[in-house]
């Protein structure tokens, strides 16, 4: 059985984490060009580049809504049980994530990205009573897990 996608949408890391891994692999290349000359350096510099690129794109978490199932991450529940959906703006994004959040909720969330998503969990066998998520186009998610 096939399913198609109605939407996917990439959660990348912020600026952060990729500045802090090249800042790091320049210092490492610098310090091995002094000290070996020569090309090293250089190699060093693309060898942490390489590194840079594939911990990014491993650590960002997709969000994809199919014809059967909704994806945050690694998790994946089906459709059927999917319960009410709310978007929240960046400050009922900052209240559901501190005081007002359940011990056992699924939370994917980005400090860039400050609106969410609230999906209920009707499983009885889900731990997790809702999955909030980041998303740039809550709207989106929404029509897409509605359709």
């Amino acid at each position: 059985m096939s399913s198609d996608i109605i939407y996917r949408e990439r959660l990348w890391p912020g600026l952060g984490f990729p500045s802090f891994l090249l800042f790091m692999g320049a210092s490492l290349a610098i310090a091995y060009d002094r000290a070996y000359h020569g090309q090293v350096g250089l190699i060093t510099m693309l060898i942490s580049v390489a590194v840079t690129v594939l911990a990014t794109w491993k650590i960002s978490q997709v969000i994809e809504v199919t014809t059967e199932e909704l994806r945050v991450g690694k998790a994946h529940i089906h459709r059927r049980h999917i319960g009410k959906i709310a978007i929240l703006d960046a400050k009922q994004t900052a209240h559901a994530l501190g005081g007002g959040a359940h011990g056992s909720a699924l939370t994917v969330t980005r400090a860039a990205i400050k609106r969410s998503i609230v999906v209920e969990i009707s499983d009885d066998n889900d731990p997790h009573p809702y999955w909030q998520f980041s998303t740039r186009k809550p709207e989106a998610v929404q029509s897409a897990l509605q359709s």
